[in-house]
């Protein structure tokens, strides 16, 4: 479970926030660096981007935890949240 963790979790997360951070967002383009450094609203949008990511994996989550309950056999809808429940929280 813990190798299973480490590598659908929190690898992706890491590799997420390294790819979409201010700093990288900022460098790899110089028309994004030239309108971060002339806009405050559009800099304000490129700090958002690196959370929203984030959550956009944390909503993936649930579904996965579905299919796992799926795959382990169980058959009732209620089991299945209530596993896919416990394993979010």
């Amino acid at each position: 479970l813990f190798f299973f963790l480490i590598s659908f979790y929190i690898i992706p997360v890491a590799i997420i926030s390294l790819l979409v951070s201010e700093n990288a967002l900022v460098s790899y383009s110089p028309r994004i660096a030239q309108l971060d450094q002339a806009s405050a609203l559009f800099s304000s949008a490129i700090a958002i981007v690196q959370p929203l990511c984030l959550v956009g994996i944390q909503q993936l989550l649930p579904p996965l935890f579905v299919f796992i309950g799926k795959c382990e056999g169980i058959i009732s809808f209620s089991e299945v949240q209530m596993k896919a429940f416990s394993r979010y929280f």
